[in-house]
């Protein structure tokens, strides 16, 4: 049943993207949205390499004429200024093509490596085919929705295993928490972000935890951090798959697959880390969104009493059912998002995998979900109350097609 609800899902807002889409929007938030811009800075990356982390994108091209970029003003809604279109850019390479549309120009990209390689057939097939950016980027949508599907099986797998079907409090968790994870996912998605693919890999650490496979947890994370710096989030889970893969004496007992495991393991993680220091002093240059960045009143942080008393006593029930990992990834994850500039409301979305690392550890699998679930609320309910309850998915897919 699984599996037939998620595919009519799937081929439903496939044929929402090929059919439903204006033909001026490149995904559901119009044009300047991350998909495209995905797709043409693996372009760049073809043509300039590891130039994209060393400085920003604008200076390793020229804008384009005036008139062209006007011309992808009015045919896509890409903003433009005085200039012509503020992320727009031309590379001598590629002469008598269509500019490249790349969002985020005025700072080295702020991706680490992984994405391209998710964004590579589209690349290609736009370079080798002179495929417009609405077909590319209608092509990149259909992709990011087969791969945000997977994770909402995973999801699902995991905060409602087969074994525990029956189970009241798991089954109540999972009537309420996996159609507000269906409705964020795919809103998200349709409007380019690729978050689900890079949250796939955090899912597959969380199972390898509960098998306590110390070498591919540590795998599985850097494959997520490969994808995306949020990973970061959940750092702790690297440092317990090491802490397993050395205490269990992993190193000892390795064939050829586990050779490839951990010598891709050290490649992802040395070069997210190598892309992100790069790219670090530049993300703090972003005007903050952050709430502990905008104020230092007292007043206003005591408005916080709603998020900071739940959590501590989710802390506390945590800490009495010896949920030790999932203590530490919301501990460290507040650490994030305290010392993180920019949050968006999006950003809620990347609190989904806490769910699957339930059960780790842990005296009580069934009462850790519930406790997860409560945070997961306090957390998200700013987020899901707007998108969920108010239908703004359902809203903007009908303004697509009869607005």
């Amino acid at each position: 049943m699984k599996i037939k609800l998620l595919a009519a899902s799937f081929a439903i807002w496939t044929a929402f993207v090929i059919f439903g889409l204006k033909s001026n929007h490149l995904c559901l938030a119009g044009s300047e949205a991350d998909a495209p811009a995905h797709i043409d800075s693996t372009i760049l990356l073809m043509y300039r390499g590891f130039s994209l982390y060393r400085e920003p994108v604008a200076r390793l091209g020229t804008r384009p004429a005036k008139e062209v970029a006007d011309e992808f003003a009015s045919r896509y809604g890409w903003l433009s200024d005085a200039q012509g279109v503020t992320d727009l850019l031309d590379i001598p390479e590629r002469q008598g093509k269509p500019p490249l549309l790349v969002n985020w120009s005025y700072l080295p990209r702020p991706y680490p490596p992984g994405v391209f390689a998710v964004f590579l057939p589209e690349a290609i097939l736009k370079e080798a085919l002179d495929l417009n950016p609405k077909t590319a980027a209608t092509i990149g949508l259909i992709e990011l929705l087969l791969l945000a599907h997977v994770f909402l099986w995973f999801f699902w797998s995991q905060v409602l295993p087969a074994k525990a079907e029956g189970e009241d409090t798991l089954e109540l968790a999972a009537l309420i928490i996996i159609p507000l994870v269906y409705l964020e996912t795919i809103f998200w998605t349709l409007h380019g972000f690729y978050d689900a693919t890079a949250m796939i890999p955090l899912l597959l650490a969380a199972r390898a935890l509960k098998k306590r496979k110390g070498l591919e947890t540590v795998f599985w994370y850097c494959l997520s951090l490969f994808l995306h710096f949020r990973a970061l989030w959940y750092l702790p889970m690297l440092a317990w798959g090491a802490w397993l893969f050395f205490s269990q004496k992993e190193y000892r007992k390795q064939n050829r697959r586990q050779n490839a495991m951990t010598l891709s393991s050290l490649f992802m993680l040395g070069l997210s880390s190598y892309s992100f220091v790069l790219v670090y002093p530049w993300l703090m240059t972003l005007k903050p969104t952050n709430f502990f960045f905008t104020t230092a009143d007292f007043s206003s942080w005591a408005r916080l009493s709603y998020l900071l008393v739940p959590m501590g006593l989710l802390a506390g029930a945590l800490a009495q059912n010896r949920a030790r990992l999932l203590i530490a990834c919301l501990a460290w994850t507040i650490v994030m998002l305290a010392r993180s500039p920019f949050l968006q409301m999006w950003h809620s979305w990347y609190l989904t995998p806490l769910f699957a690392l339930t059960g780790v550890g842990e005296k009580s699998a069934a009462r850790s979900r519930t406790f997860v679930l409560i945070a997961y609320f306090v957390l998200a309910s700013l987020a899901f109350t707007y998108f969920c309850f108010n239908g703004l998915l359902f809203q903007d897919a009908i303004k697509e097609l009869w607005g």
